[in-house]
């Protein structure tokens, strides 16, 4: 009878026959990335850096309020020579306005009613020649400070610019128009308020006038 298939057969080494394989040693763990550094907190919802967007600026220790997120506020010096600058072009524009239509006459002249004028700088201004000075400096304030630099050319001079105490953006015409009505109504009604409010600045933590205050904008560094 045959022997089974490979029972016996030379050529078929015996599996116990062989000799012990040498042990290999482990392979090498994988090297792991090292773990990213932890990521700062996101600031808080309202301030620059939160997905809300920038709404508010970084408060300011010790000063109440807050603060400008790239630019210190504009000093008092810087405001008022801008407002110095800006005062003598609306004058001129004013002098080439009012000086055709009549509006500005020479203190003591008779053909001047008192009841309807008002003495300025040794000069007597109409109640409309007044009512041309506000619509002059009101369309140069709105024009220039309500535009996307938020400077007059005073302003620019001085390297000051008027933004929204919020964002720190562009503050635009609408509000630009009522902060200089606030402004120069103050001058012709009440006087001595437009005092305090030129002078507000100098004790004020960010630096604002009243009528910086009335349209929640403050004046920065440009």
């Amino acid at each position: 009878m045959p022997d089974a298939p490979g029972a016996g057969d030379p050529g078929t080494p015996d599996p116990g026959d062989q000799p012990p394989q040498p042990l290999l040693p482990p392979p090498p763990p994988a090297r792991l990335p090292p773990p990213p550094p932890p990521a700062a907190p996101p600031p808080p919802p309202g301030y620059y850096g939160s997905p809300a967007g920038p709404t508010r600026w970084p408060q300011v220790p010790g000063v109440p309020g807050f603060g400008p997120p790239v630019s210190p506020f504009a000093n008092y010096g810087a405001r008022l020579g801008a407002w110095l600058i800006d005062w003598v072009i609306t004058s001129i524009i004013g002098a080439i306005v009012l000086l055709p239509l009549h509006a500005v006459h020479q203190n003591g002249d008779a053909n001047v009613a008192t009841s309807k004028s008002t003495p300025v700088f040794g000069v007597t201004v109409t109640t409309q020649g007044v009512l041309l000075s506000i619509l002059i400096v009101a369309i140069y304030a709105t024009a220039l400070i309500g535009s996307s630099r938020g400077q007059t050319i005073g302003m620019m001079a001085m390297r000051a610019k008027a933004v929204d105490a919020e964002s720190g953006g562009p503050i635009g015409h609408a509000r630009a128009l009522g902060r200089a009505l606030f402004e120069y109504l103050m001058v012709v009604l009440l006087f001595a308020p437009w005092v305090l409010d030129m002078l507000f600045p100098l004790w004020d933590a960010r630096c604002q006038t009243l009528h910086d205050k009335i349209t929640n904008t403050v004046v920065i560094k440009a």
